[in-house]
């Protein structure tokens, strides 16, 4: 029992972890929380260099690397059960279910601790070495007493093995010196003679105690005393002694009686079922107990016509039933010698399956381990072995396996899972006489209810729409990507115009009970769809297609469902070339870094700059940052475009401390999207560790958009970047996409007010009496204010008669090429 209570709190006590690695150079890429709680190692130690070496040890690499090879070289996921090493140097256990990448390049892993029910399954291997010791020899003190009729209790034998351990020299003959009341103190041990008196008086069957004892040679030991009581018929009754020196093995218990005992003290150590197999009687012996704890088929200890019984029966389950009989019965095949028969050894080995194991109402996961027994001939004639249930070890991997394909929040297929399912089935779609579509949608002004109520509001809101998607017929693949971003594939003999048709009545009736619920909200679905008339297409392929006719209609507040055409299809190849362009323009130096002064209105001197990025066209023209940046955004190289212009501001800067410049603050931006990556700070950290820049110089500028999406995400990295000692400015304040009081309580430095406040400010009085009223609200939470897109001096002498003095915008200068600031206002 103690064994189940300990395996229970295994299952509950799982620490998971991720990491995703380089398949070809075994490069560590990202790492988890979960993962550097499990190992020790850190996103610093990621940004240094982290490997698969690093947490595999070299005497397991080989084993390793050769399981992982031959699994991914049939399938592109598998589990495996081994060892790593933690960043201290401890191995520990772990249960790992990896992945590859459609490209084959990168792997996600999931791992989950199980060092704890490592060492249980470490100890179920001692007790069972220390079985087939008993049956060579029985190295454990064994004594037998005989109770007299007046109670006394009289010494009749005891082994070498006894006499060792309490100090006697050995002889055949015990003497009055085996007593036990001459062997132990009754002042010191108390419990053990008082449990005595109750095993004579038959108050308890068994007693077993650990201690501390001198033996007679003085020697300081402990011993692990167990007494059992037996009487048979009319006789006298019996206490056998089992004792063992456990001083440096105190984990190892040595119970046994007599040799007719010994299975059914295993089997009260473990949750191991030893039985005994004879191919030419067909009868399975069991330990004489096994009744007591295994119900439902047998009587008794033997059970005959056994192959009938797992034939005829419902004894394995039946899906595993076919797979056990063929193992089963190559196993039993006395004419097979010890060969390798479908992958697995008919000699020794083996088997896990579901069996009725303790009844006939439940079906546990078991390993069968079995090894040939053979006469002197080397004929087979049975098979001995042991039945381990192993439901704990099977619930976890289904427990990491769900966490691996299904969305924690609503239960639909997360993004892999959706994938993998969508890949496998769209090629046996009859595409040509059926409709097919897969259909992209999120929920507008989500953030309202996570913003205005709670975040388990939010929860149940996703929770409510995945119920009503997947209780429609015609939608047979439903997943949640991450916040309210949803994917369904439908599959109908409807025509695409009554497909499109239900689903907006879908979508209706969502929209109304929640305009029911939010009056305030302007929640609604907005979705694309795109209809799949080749089945041969990828779901990379497709999903992109519906969302790029979901992100068309984004801001269109009459149109709900949008279908994917030419158009779009011309835009997604703009938009992928564009993307490869930028690559070429790294190379070429053609991404430029250009700053804009920030001044101080009332003395005209400059107190900072804003960096912006600039590509250069081969003719020396240069773009708009409007027709690159939102694409960049939105295929994710957004992110490398912003670490370009952060390093090449540091690098600036540090320039100009090595010459002896004073420096000014410099901001720079960061999309919202760098929140997606749970290793944004220590990345920007990193970089900005490279070089002697005071920190609170650089301010990481955020747009006020990305409070729209996973504020929690967002503020945690604003505050741990403010812990730092960087600066944080909030980006085009006011462009309505956010609560206020969420703006005003962020860890925020500076409010940069957006240009629509300044446009047309001279021209209306109530538009200027806004300004001033919300101004004088920001400064009550301690934070600076600036103004951008200030063009005329009118708007600049209202603003300081307003107690506002810092502005950037064509009145002071516009945004220049980094050498050219330099010579205009840096080196002067």
């Amino acid at each position: 029992m103690k064994d189940d209570i300990n395996s229970q709190s295994i299952a509950t006590d799982v620490v998971y972890g991720k990491f995703s690695l380089a398949f070809e150079t075994l490069n560590i890429c990202t790492i988890d929380k979960g993962f550097s709680n499990i190992t020790g190692y850190t996103q610093e130690d990621l940004h240094i260099g982290l490997k698969m070496s690093d947490i595999i040890s070299s005497e397991d690499w080989d084993v390793y690397f050769n399981k992982v090879i031959s699994v991914l070289s049939i399938q592109p996921e598998c589990y495996l059960e081994h060892r790593i090493v933690k960043k201290n140097g401890e191995k520990i256990y772990v249960l790992c279910y990896g992945k590859l990448n459609d490209d084959g390049i990168y792997a996600d892993v999931m791992i989950a601790d199980i060092t704890k029910l490592a060492q249980i399954q470490n100890n179920y291997e001692s007790v069972r070495n220390m079985f087939n010791a008993i049956i060579d020899n029985v190295p454990c003190g064994i004594a037998i007493y005989e109770v007299e009729k007046d109670s006394s209790i009289k010494p009749i034998m005891a082994n070498k093995f006894c006499w060792d351990i309490l100090g006697f020299d050995y002889s055949e003959q015990v003497s009055d010196d085996f007593y036990i009341n001459n062997i132990f103190s009754k002042e010191k041990y108390p419990e053990l003679f008082e449990s005595i008196q109750r095993l004579i008086s038959f108050e308890i069957e068994h007693y077993n105690h650990e201690f501390k004892f001198f033996n007679k040679k003085g020697v300081l030991i402990w011993i692990d005393f167990n007494l059992r009581i037996y009487q048979h018929g009319n006789e006298l009754p019996m206490i056998y002694v089992v004792m063992s020196d456990v001083t440096k093995l105190k984990t190892q218990i040595y119970t046994i009686k007599h040799q007719k005992q010994r299975y059914e003290l295993i089997q009260n150590l473990t949750n191991e079922l030893y039985f005994e197999y004879d191919f030419i009687q067909d009868i399975i012996t069991l330990p004489k107990n096994v009744e007591t704890n295994y119900t439902g088929y047998y009587k008794g200890n033997s059970i005959k016509n056994f192959s009938k019984l797992l034939t005829d029966g419902d004894f394995i389950h039946p899906d595993d039933k076919e797979y056990f009989l063929k193992c089963w019965n190559s196993i039993s095949d006395s004419s097979v010698d010890a060969q390798l028969l479908d992958g697995f050894d008919v000699n020794k080995g083996s088997i896990e399956v579901r069996m009725q194991l303790y009844s006939k109402n439940q079906y546990n996961w078991c390993r069968i381990d079995y090894i040939i027994n053979r006469d002197e001939n080397e004929t087979a004639n049975g098979i001995f072995g042991k039945i381990f249930d192993i439901s704990e070890s099977h619930s976890l991997k289904d427990e990491i396996e769900l966490l691996s394909t299904k969305d924690a929040i609503t239960g639909l297929e997360n993004k892999t899972s959706f994938c993998k399912k969508f890949d496998s089935i769209i090629g046996s779609l009859d595409v040509e006489n059926k409709c097919c579509a897969i259909v992209s949608l999120d929920i507008n002004d989500f953030s309202y209810i996570n913003d205005n109520f709670s975040y388990e509001e939010g929860n149940n809101l996703l929770i409510e729409l995945s119920e009503l998607l997947s209780k429609q017929d015609f939608f047979i693949l439903n997943c949640r990507i991450y916040s309210d971003y949803f994917y369904c594939l439908a599959y109908t003999d409807k025509s695409q115009d009554e497909l499109m048709l239900s689903i907006k009545k879908v979508f209706e009736i969502f929209d109304l009970k929640q305009k029911a619920r939010y009056s305030a909200s302007n929640i609604s679905i907005c979705a694309g769809i795109y209809f799949i008339l080749d089945n041969s297409l990828s779901s990379t392929v497709c999903m992109d297609n519906c969302n790029l006719a979901r992100i068309s209609i984004k801001n269109d507040t009459f149109t709900t469902l949008a279908v994917f055409n030419d158009e779009l299809r011309h835009k997604r190849s703009r938009e992928k070339a564009l993307a490869f362009e930028l690559n070429e323009a790294f190379q070429t130096n053609k991404i430029e870094v250009f700053l804009q002064p920030k001044f101080n209105m009332q003395t005209f001197k400059i107190i900072g700059a804003e960096a912006l990025v600039r590509w250069r066209n081969d003719d020396g023209s240069l773009r708009s940052p409007i027709t690159f940046v939102p694409v960049l955004e939105k295929l994710g190289y957004i992110v490398q475009l912003d670490f370009f212009v952060f390093e090449q501001v540091l690098k600036i800067m540090s320039k100009w401390k090595n010459d002896g410049i004073e420096c000014i603050p410099i901001s720079v931006n960061f999309s919202r999207i760098h929140n997606n990556y749970n290793n944004f700070v220590d990345r920007v950290l990193e970089v900005a560790n490279r070089y002697d820049v005071d920190k609170s110089l650089i301010e990481i500028e955020i747009t006020e958009s990305a409070f729209t999406e996973n504020n929690t995400v967002l503020l945690e990295n604003m505050k741990a970047l403010r812990n730092f000692g960087f600066k944080i400015n909030i980006d085009d304040f006011g462009i309505g996409y956010s609560s206020l009081s969420v703006l005003l309580d962020a860890p925020v430095d500076v409010i940069k007010l957006d240009k629509k406040f300044i446009d047309d400010l001279m021209n209306s009085t109530k538009k200027q009496t806004f300004l001033k009223q919300l101004c004088i609200l920001i400064s009550t939470t301690n934070k600076h204010i600036i103004f951008e897109g200030v063009e005329l001096p009118e708007q600049a002498k209202f603003l300081c008669e307003c107690g506002f003095y810092m502005a950037q915008g064509w009145l002071f200068d516009k945004a220049i090429p980094s050498s050219e600031f330099e010579d205009k206002y840096i080196y002067v």
